[in-house]
């Protein structure tokens, strides 16, 4: 007799792991505001299936789902509705908001799916949402507290695990469901959410329980009655929750806030103990993000938690969460994985390390406002083993005239779309593989990850194709990730997985790591008469950078020889040095006697690395410590570099700004032109958003003539 699934939800009260901003601002758009005109696309369905597409409430359904795995137990899966809901939170005006993209869900979209899921999924054995229940924006806290009321009711009227086998995990909030907040601890592991404003009823729930466990269930029927399941079983639902960046008091120093990562590991080692298992669920996940190359939580907490769950792959048997709007996953790698040179292979002696780890995953949405296609997901489970097999994305086209019909239908399964027989490590390793060296399989990976919306932007170039190819690793670090993108633009596969059985997991080489480094975005021919841009090198550079954030650009121009690029090397090591907490002060410079500036001006004089990034005394060598400079009377620069990640800081206003810096070459030597020399001044000042004129003494009346000649050239 094959037992069945039983979720007992657990709840990280206080896991303060995401202290990086949202990855995108998005102003809530109400149905007042005008929008663009959507043009019409269908949606194409890239599986294998013969399930029959339908409009709700008009057309039938082949209600069966994972037919490929017979007596396969399922989790049916929502996150990121970001309900947008009348302003004046009025019933009648909410059912009225038009479904578009661009613009968060309203309830008839919301409704729409559930309805479709309930009639291709009756009663699955987990509903689980991943968070997210209100609209992007500022709206207010009675607002906010409506929205996830609302939203969990929505769900629960078609999914409440009340007279079912349904196990319900519904109780996870994102980071636009509540606001700025203070956190205090009430004792080793539980801690209290004192809300300023109204009283979120979720949080009311939470507080409730930590007093006194016995009214939770009464609280949670409140909500949906399906807040919290707490049933026996082999499997138990551990969900993780990330507050908010505005939160107090101020952990970002602190190793392990609130003991969460102590709860995480006892938790997980009980369980092992007992011989249980562990579905770990929650909205923010602890990756880098694939659209900008942020982390979505601080460095150091990645990897404290890619640290435990390596240590438990025994015990969890998946990873799923939000937050991102795409169906994405990140494949573990061990310490050694990550440190290896690309010609160090990960072969099959591996293979009892490897296959044990859990990929995690990242889900679709219900809101469309990154102009993905609204979607919900299914995950297949093993009756025996609990180990996910494969999953399916369900969606809808909405750029049709008639959006109140929506047609519903199965988007794509992995194990078809990916050619994998589950979702293990080995496999996963083996469509990364395969991508290296066939790109059309990274452009479908990009198409389903949004749903496959046409609306979404191609990606056909190699530096878009490389970008999600290295996204498919569990980097630790932005610079992890960038060493990716910088090794080659490429993922190899070695020529030994072409000959190895077919029983064997797929090999794969890492990229060299290597660090961020001067790029050479302008160089001079080699007849010495005019500049080339290296366009490859330039698109590179600012494909880092999202769409919709401001760059900031700093030059240095002036004589040849004469410190610039030392002066940018210090530029270069204050930013790495500087984190978001520890800038300067804007309106002048911190108290001298606090000496700040030691610490990243003076670090590693008087030791074996006292000298300055950059510095090689022997020829141009602008490397991974920074840009080049030397002893001598010979010019060092030539032409324009750049370094080429950017520094993401905040404005004055607090909008992130990507920094940039770049290094000119110096005027006036005995080889350059005075046309070459002014047209290498007018292009920097051109680029630069702030551009310094550098001289090494006081300054001359030539040197104002020369910078009048040269920014009027530039103009």
């Amino acid at each position: 007799m094959i037992a069945s699934i039983s979720c007992s939800v657990r709840l990280v009260y206080a896991f303060l792991l995401l202290t990086m901003p949202p990855r995108l601002d998005v102003e809530a758009k109400t149905p007042s505001m005008a929008s663009g005109k959507i043009t019409s696309t269908s949606v194409k369905d890239n599986s294998d299936s013969q399930e029959q597409a339908g409009s709700v409430g008009s057309g039938s359904y082949d209600s069966s789902v994972g037919d490929g795995e017979v007596g396969a137990k399922h989790i049916l899966h929502f996150s990121d509705t970001h309900l947008n809901i009348s302003a004046n939170l009025d019933t009648n005006e909410s059912a009225e908001i038009p479904i578009q993209y661009g613009y968060d869900a309203p309830i008839s979209l919301l409704n729409s799916a559930l309805k479709y899921a309930k009639q291709i999924l009756p009663n699955p054995d987990i509903f689980l949402y991943t968070g997210d229940h209100a609209v992007h924006g500022d709206p207010s806290d009675e607002y906010l507290a409506e929205a996830v009321k609302t939203n969990v009711e929505t769900m629960a009227q078609y999914f409440s695990g009340s007279g079912n086998e349904t196990n319900n995990a519904t109780a996870i909030l994102g980071d636009t469901d509540v606001k700025s907040y203070r956190v205090s601890s009430l004792g080793r592991f539980a801690q209290r959410i004192q809300y300023q404003g109204p009283q979120h009823p979720w949080l009311l729930v939470v507080q409730d329980y930590r007093e006194s466990p016995s009214t939770y269930t009464e609280h949670g029927a409140v909500l949906g009655r399906s807040l919290f399941a707490s049933l026996s079983g082999v499997i138990q639902c551990l969900i993780l929750w990330t507050l908010q960046p505005k939160h107090t008091p101020d952990t970002t120093n602190e190793t392990d806030p609130f003991a969460q990562f102590a709860w995480l590991n006892a938790t997980l080692s009980g369980l092992r103990n007992g011989g249980k298992y562990a579905y770990i669920a929650g909205h923010i996940p602890p990756i880098i993000d694939a659209r900008d190359g942020s982390p979505m939580w601080e460095a150091s907490y990645i990897a404290q938690y890619k640290k435990i769950v390596t240590q438990y792959a025994d015990v969890i048997k998946a990873q799923i969460f939000g937050h991102t709007h795409s169906v994405e996953f990140r494949l573990p790698l061990t310490d050694d994985m990550e440190s290896q040179d690309p010609d160090e292979v990960i072969a099959a002696e591996n293979e009892d390390q490897s296959s044990q780890l859990v990929p995690l995953f990242m889900s679709s949405a219900i809101s469309p406002i990154f102009y993905n296609n609204p979607a919900f997901m299914v995950w297949d489970l093993d009756p025996s083993t609990y180990d996910l097999l494969d999953f399916s994305v369900y969606g809808t086209n909405i750029s049709g005239d008639n959006r109140s019909d929506l047609s519903w239908q199965l988007l794509f399964k992995a194990s078809s779309a990916y050619n994998v027989s589950s979702l293990s490590w080995s496999e996963m390793n083996r469509f990364i593989v395969a991508g290296a060296t066939n790109s059309t399989l990274v452009q479908q990976y990009y198409y389903n990850s949004q749903a496959q919306s046409y609306q979404q932007t191609s990606c056909e170039d190699s530096v878009c194709l490389t970008w999600y190819l290295c996204s498919m690793l569990w980097w630790t670090t932005p610079e992890d990730f960038t060493s990716c993108l910088a090794a080659d633009s490429r993922l190899e596969s070695s020529s030994a997985a072409t000959s190895a059985p077919a029983s064997l997991p797929a090999l794969l080489i890492l990229p060299a790591k290597e660090p961020p480094r001067a790029r050479q975005i302008v160089s001079i021919n080699d007849e010495g008469t005019n500049f080339e841009l290296d366009e490859a090198a330039l698109r590179h550079i600012f494909h880092q950078v999202p769409e919709d954030m401001k760059v900031a650009i700093f030059s240095v121009v002036g004589a040849f020889r004469t410190g610039k690029s030392f002066a940018l090397d210090l530029f270069l090591r204050y930013l790495r040095h500087a984190s978001r907490g520890r800038m300067l002060k804007r309106d002048g410079a911190d108290d001298e006697a606090a000496e700040v500036w030691k610490a990243w001006v003076l670090e590693g004089v008087g030791g074996s690395e006292a000298k300055l990034e950059g510095n090689s005394n022997v020829a141009q060598t602008h490397g991974e410590k920074g840009f080049s400079w030397r002893a001598g009377r010979k010019r060092n620069t030539t032409g324009i570099w750049m370094w080429e990640t950017p520094f993401i800081r905040p404005s004055q206003t607090g909008e992130d700004i990507a920094v940039f810096l770049i290094d000119t070459q110096g005027m006036f030597d005995s080889e350059t032109s005075q046309m070459l020399t002014a047209s290498i001044f007018g292009l920097s000042t051109l680029l630069s958003s702030y551009q310094i004129y550098n001289v090494d003494k006081r300054v001359q009346e030539d040197n104002l003539q020369h910078l009048a000649l040269f920014t009027e050239y530039g103009r």
